[in-house]
């Protein structure tokens, strides 16, 4: 990129549009976090006190998953598992995903 082209001639976001988005990403993090611990947090205690059943119980914990699916995608936390390992396990489930859509959408346009 030359002096005279900005980032937004380039196609490129802007440093401002990058924290624009950062600030969005953390507010939108923030918010999914709370909404989804707050949701377990009730299954977990109506379900341990008796308000549900475990037939409820499983229902709204399928629910639940549908919703949020897996916090680390692909991977879970743990003692032994480094950050790195975690990243990697993620970027491999994804990629994974995408492949099966790629896949399946080849599929659906050759019919």
């Amino acid at each position: 990129m030359n002096k005279e082209s900005s980032p937004a001639d380039s196609g490129y976001a802007s440093p401002l549009e990058m924290q624009d988005w950062l600030l969005q990403e953390v507010k939108d993090s923030a918010k999914a976090l709370d909404l989804r611990l707050r949701e377990a947090t009730d299954l977990v205690r109506e379900y341990t006190t008796g308000k549900l059943s475990a037939q409820q119980a499983a229902d709204a914990l399928f629910r639940y998953q549908q919703r949020w699916g897996d916090a680390l995608f692909g991977a879970t936390a743990g003692r032994e598992v480094t950050d790195d390992q975690i990243l990697a396990a993620i970027d491999d489930a994804r990629s994974k995903q995408w492949t099966d859509r790629l896949a399946d959408s080849k599929t659906v346009m050759s019919r």
